[in-house]
């Protein structure tokens, strides 16, 4: 899916959709995807990776 920084009208894909201009005022930035996106992407790489699940069903060690 292609998307489109409205303040600046740069193209981008999903895979690379990266907000530039976090700190600059933006009047788009409320309904932007791409700043939604960066933003769940440093919130999950904040929370680390999830715990993963052994055969037996139990959890992982952190």
């Amino acid at each position: 899916m292609e998307l489109i920084c409205e303040k600046y009208k740069v193209m981008m894909t999903e895979a690379e959709a990266e907000c530039a201009h976090l700190v600059e005022h933006c009047k788009f930035r409320s309904a932007c995807i791409i700043n939604f996106m960066t933003r769940e992407r440093a919130r999950e790489a904040r929370r680390g990776p999830e715990p993963t699940e052994n055969p037996d069903g139990s959890e992982s060690p952190k």
